[in-house]
């Protein structure tokens, strides 16, 4: 945690880094805890940290700086890996559960192909913005405002968010997300 955004780290590595000196520190203060395994949890992001985190650990379990038991299981919730790889998926997808036709489809992968050409290309700003393209107005216009992360849903269910306001979301999100520590932009 810093309060400072100039003090993020950089880097899947520098994170993992700093989480297993975490760990070190912490297993060696509560001894108690060395006689247990060590589970890793990550959730969306934190599902590829949780990723290189587990292999760090395995390595420093077995050097005998990470004293634990054993490294017992990397668990990941939704995680979010390949951020190219994830917006490829989500037209299909969509279209497959009848949430988008084929017009809508077509849309949504012409702009996941350009959002990974602009992360191949190291414009991440842009794909950032092509991101929110994508999920905030390509599919809830082609889609009847699905929420791409409970396509079961659309945005208009939530008793929280009306229809007026489905598609000003992501202006009113707070917080780092993926792409903003890609493009190592502050939190809108």
């Amino acid at each position: 945690y810093v309060e400072d955004p100039t003090l993020l780290v950089k880097t899947d590595e520098a994170a993992t880094d700093d989480l297993l000196k975490l760990l070190i520190n912490v297993f060696e203060r509560l001894r108690d805890l060395q006689k247990t395994e060590l589970y890793i949890q990550g959730e969306s992001y934190g599902g590829k940290l949780a990723v290189t985190l587990g292999l760090s650990a395995l390595d420093a379990i077995k050097d005998g700086e990470l004293k634990v038991n054993r490294l017992g299981g990397v668990i990941m919730g939704s995680a979010w890996i390949s951020p190219g790889v994830q917006v490829l998926s989500w037209g299909p997808v969509l279209r497959d559960v009848s949430r988008l036709d084929n017009n809508g489809l077509h849309k949504a992968q012409r702009l996941a192909i350009k959002i990974n050409e602009q992360i191949a290309a190291g414009k991440l700003v842009e794909a950032y913005d092509s991101y929110n393209d994508l999920k905030d107005r390509v599919i809830i216009d082609n889609s009847n405002g699905v929420d791409i992360f409970n396509f079961m849903l659309d945005r208009s269910d939530d008793v929280i968010v009306s229809n007026e306001t489905a598609k000003d979301m992501s202006s009113k999100n707070e917080g780092y997300s993926y792409f903003d520590m890609l493009a190592r932009r502050p939190p809108r």
